[in-house]
């Protein structure tokens, strides 16, 4: 049974026969045994101070010494090494206490057949729990010395099934360093944070779901009470419960809400430079007005990701002309614009996507792509100098535009640009030039 396993036993016992029955036993099962004997007090106290042992075995009553003062002994010297009674006879009442004071099991000497199976399982009981006493230790301190905060949190849900809030568990110390928040295990969050969901409504959501799938999300939190944003990854390790590491992010968002400032200040200065050079052709906008100047869809969005598609794409602005403004514009000012802005999206963007609208006599084609955006630092000769480009200003083709639109529309950042291309429709009953 035991495979050659080794095995360093201590036996109390003050009967000479009862130690070979014990002995010759265990060398039957297969240990490679290695047995010590006491047969009183004095001899199992210096033994005890000596190596350790991977089982202690001991009679249940010997003269002035019993196997409850042996296993207080014990648990002093050598904690965590299995303790088994090894007895004659034994009373039920006994049996329970010395179970309940920390034995590891009791073997009647008639029925020594049992003491390999109970010896092998006191051991690998023994060993299973050091080893996950040690992982919880490892835990517990890189739970306490994590230098990311951590919360440990509980769903709670109503009677429907919805989520309605969620409780600390367990928060290490640098939750508390970095939100200055306090006694908070065992607390729900709306008591702690005081209007949660209206500050992030998402939050509550987020938590539920990974609590519910097992599946990690993250999410951005302004904890405007405390003027910081985090950054917070949630995963879970048990249905209804979730971890949670928070980052501070507040210096990049600064950062970015300084470069979103700066960048505006440049384009409010631009507008009116390019309004002026262009005679007002070209129109440099922020993404909340952009939108705004769009009018009425003529089409769906499409998008575009191979050069094999712009024959399509002309066919559906041709078409979606001819339906809202009929025999009124000229092609070529329509398609050759487009051609050059589509081209220049797929070559340096990798595609993008276009519609076409219909706004206050004027064809619209929205082209948007999200490429690396125009460098405000280039933006005059992208948009103005013939032939430049570059990579970063998607090579647009601006001058092409320009002589045949009445308007360009341009809304640029890095990671998107949009262009809207305008030509005026003519009057009914007149063309601008004849369709191609």
């Amino acid at each position: 049974m035991a495979g050659g396993r080794p095995l360093r036993v201590l036996c109390l016992d003050d009967s000479s026969p009862d130690v070979e029955l014990v002995a010759a036993t265990l060398t039957r099962a297969g240990y490679q045994l290695e047995l010590d004997w006491a047969a009183d007090r004095t001899a199992f106290e210096a033994l005890l101070a000596g190596a350790p042992y991977d089982v202690i075995l001991a009679d249940c009553a010997l003269p002035g010494f019993d196997a409850h003062e042996a296993l207080e002994l014990a648990e002093v010297a050598c904690p965590g090494t299995p303790f088994i009674c090894v007895s004659g006879t034994i009373g039920e009442e006994i049996t329970v206490e010395l179970l309940k004071r920390g034995a590891d099991d009791i073997v009647l000497k008639d029925r020594m057949a049992r003491l390999p199976f109970a010896v092998q399982r006191a051991v690998d009981e023994r060993a299973g729990a050091a080893t996950l006493a040690g992982s919880e230790q490892r835990f517990r301190s890189l739970f306490e010395n994590l230098l990311k905060a951590y919360a440990y949190c509980r769903m709670i849900y109503d009677g429907s099934g919805e989520p309605v809030d969620f409780v600390y568990l367990e928060v290490n110390p640098a939750f508390k360093l970095l939100t200055g928040l306090k006694d908070v295990e065992g607390r729900p969050v709306s008591e702690v944070i005081p209007g949660v969901n209206d500050l992030s409504p998402e939050l509550l959501g987020v938590c539920d779901r990974v609590a519910r799938t097992g599946a990690p999300e993250t999410i951005e939190f302004d904890f405007k009470s405390l003027g910081i944003w985090l950054f917070i990854s949630v995963y879970s390790t048990e249905p209804g419960t979730f971890i949670a590491v928070f980052e501070d992010i507040t210096g990049r968002r600064e950062a970015e809400q300084a470069q979103r400032r700066q960048e505006e200040a440049i384009r409010r200065a631009y507008v009116d430079v390019l309004d002026a050079v262009t005679g007002g052709k070209l129109i440099l906008l922020s993404e909340e007005t952009f939108a705004g100047e769009l009018g009425q869809p003529l089409s769906e969005v499409v998008p575009i990701s191979s050069p094999s598609q712009l024959a399509e794409a002309r066919r559906v602005i041709v078409a979606a002309a001819e339906l809202r403004y009929p025999g009124r514009l000229c092609h070529t000012d329509v398609l050759g614009p487009l051609c050059e802005a589509l081209n220049n999206a797929l070559k340096h963007a990798g595609g993008g996507t276009y519609q076409v609208f219909a706004g206050d006599g004027r064809l619209q084609v929205a082209i948007a792509d999200k490429g690396p955006g125009i460098d405000f630092g280039t933006l005059p000769r992208a948009t103005l100098v013939r032939g430049f480009s570059t990579a970063a200003s998607l090579g647009m083709g601006f001058t092409i535009m320009l002589q045949l639109c009445d308007r360009v529309l341009l809304c640029t950042r890095p990671g998107h640009t949009g262009v809207v291309l305008e030509v005026a429709a003519a009057r009914a009953g007149g063309r601008t030039s004849p369709p191609v």
